[in-house]
């Protein structure tokens, strides 16, 4: 007997209950199904090969279509305009960052959505825009806060086969500290959610997106262009008084290569709130709030992706980069390499002969 999924459940989510309910655990009864095959070492809930799909639909008598839709793999497709490779990151996915099989992110939980009967972990706990639990109004979590170990339901035990207990210290997830959802990105992450399910309606009229992709690109556009300035802090803080007259006390990771998806629930949350902001203005504001802190065009210069219509308008009407001039450097003259005479050595000893 097999439960079936429930709406938008991930297909990690649906093995794990079902596991329970059978008296195992993930980890041995993705055996009966795939075999040797390690899936708890792969991200399926983001794309699952078809011969895995073909092998979990036979054993579950689930159609291929229902195992699809479990995985992430229509969501993004209906964001991109077409399915990204398999090998790269996913744009708008926070990446479970694999070691064997432990994981050091990538799902989100709701301590008191894990309280109630029948819990399941819905698809939009693995998208980046995703930081409040629209049910309970609580802001998610992403690791138990006794132990700080990433939410990893999937390595659960068969005697212990309870999801809210952290695998690695045993805590009650339940019990988390809860904080008070922010209203504004709780609206935010459902405007983005309805632009997927729907047909696609401009929310921001007061920009030129005229599809769901152009959106999801400038969005994209506007938390890259925040992160690159919050790394100089003086900057940042000058903006945030622009834009909202007080400024948040959010420290933001400057390392090299991290992306939007990347980064923790609490400065994903900082971005989006800059972000949100800007798009609820117009264009103008935004040019005028970067004109304020003295931003060029060359602000997004270093990034490895196309940026939006929308943005590189912005950006043409910046002022250019500061060009700075090469000063040419003066040669000194080696110094001579004939051998010393007589006199010149003679003095040298007599120098050194008071420390001798």
């Amino acid at each position: 007997m097999f439960y079936p999924p429930y709406p938008d459940e991930l297909l990690s989510s649906w093995i794990i209950r079902n596991s329970i309910v059978q008296g195992s655990d993930p980890m041995g009864w993705i055996y009966g199904f795939w075999g040797e095959w390690r899936a708890w070492t792969r991200d399926i809930d983001r794309f699952l090969p078809k011969v895995r799909t073909i092998e979990l639909a036979r054993f579950s008598r689930l159609a291929l279509n229902d195992i699809y839709n479990m995985t992430l793999t229509p969501i993004i497709t209906c964001i991109e305009g077409e399915t990204p490779p398999v090998n790269t990151a996913w744009k708008w996915v926070i990446p479970t960052g694999r070691r064997n099989r432990s994981i050091v992110g990538g799902l989100q939980f709701c301590p008191q959505c894990l309280n109630e009967k029948g819990c399941f972990f819905p698809r939009h706990w693995r998208l980046s825009w995703h930081t409040q639990c629209p049910v309970h109004h609580i802001r998610l979590f992403e690791k138990c806060e006794q132990c700080a170990m990433p939410f990893s339901p999937h390595l659960i035990d068969y005697t212990t086969p309870f999801v809210h207990l952290c695998p690695r210290c045993g805590k009650d997830l339940r019990q988390s500290k809860t904080v008070a959802t922010d209203q504004d990105l709780l609206c935010l992450q459902q405007t983005l959610d309805i632009l997927i399910l729907s047909s696609y309606r401009n929310p921001y009229p007061q920009w030129d997106l005229h599809t769901r992709e152009t959106l999801f690109l400038f969005l994209r556009d506007l938390l890259t262009l925040t992160a690159i300035i919050s790394r100089k802090r003086d900057r940042y803080t000058q903006w945030q008084m622009f834009l909202f007259g007080r400024t948040y006390f959010d420290k933001l990771s400057s390392r090299a290569g991290m992306t939007f998806d990347m980064r923790s629930i609490e400065e994903r949350s900082s971005l989006l709130r800059i972000a949100l902001h800007l798009l609820k203005h117009n264009p103008a504001y935004l040019l005028k709030s970067l004109h304020y802190i003295h931003i060029t065009q060359a602000i997004l210069h270093d990034q490895h992706f196309p940026l939006s219509t929308m943005m590189q308008h912005t950006l043409s009407r910046l002022p250019p980069p500061k060009v700075i001039r090469q000063t040419q450097t003066k040669t000194t003259k080696p110094a001579s390499k004939e051998p010393r005479t007589a006199t010149e050595i003679k003095e040298e000893m007599r120098k050194i002969r008071k420390y001798l």
